[in-house]
């Protein structure tokens, strides 16, 4: 079995919405919803020089 890690790039943003926005996360301050994902990813939240998500 082999694992492979893929950059979040800007066309994966409504499959990173879905995931956020679909799931609990108890240890996180606040709740993601789609469009607050949409928002933050046009921000370069989730990728920029010092942020890298896979």
């Amino acid at each position: 079995m082999s694992i492979e890690f893929l950059r979040f790039s800007p066309g994966d943003v409504e499959v990173l919405a879905d995931f956020l926005a679909g799931e609990e996360w108890p240890y996180h301050v606040g709740t993601q919803d789609r469009e607050t994902v949409r928002r933050r990813a046009a921000e370069g939240l989730y990728d920029s020089e010092e942020t890298r998500t896979f």
